[in-house]
């Protein structure tokens, strides 16, 4: 049977819970927040420095973000190509 788009995001969100919630998963997520500007300022006045650390922190600021939202409010990121 197919799943429904609701259903995968559950499991989705579920993994990343698993995932970074364990206490190997909150030394990584730590580590990685440290090296990716998460708490930082990502200012470069390289354009293409400076977006590439956005695009690290923004990885960081989604697992954050699915790790800290209610199942219910979780949708999948859209595909970009």
């Amino acid at each position: 049977m197919k799943r429904t788009v609701e259903e995968v995001a559950q499991e989705i969100h579920q993994l990343y819970l698993d995932v970074f919630t364990s206490p190997s998963g909150m030394v990584v997520l730590k580590d990685m927040a440290r090296a990716h500007h998460y708490e930082s300022s990502t200012f470069s006045s390289d354009a293409l420095m400076l977006a590439f650390q956005e695009g690290e922190r923004n990885v960081i600021l989604r697992i954050r973000n699915l790790i800290n939202t209610p199942p219910e409010q979780i949708t999948l990121a859209p595909k970009r190509g």
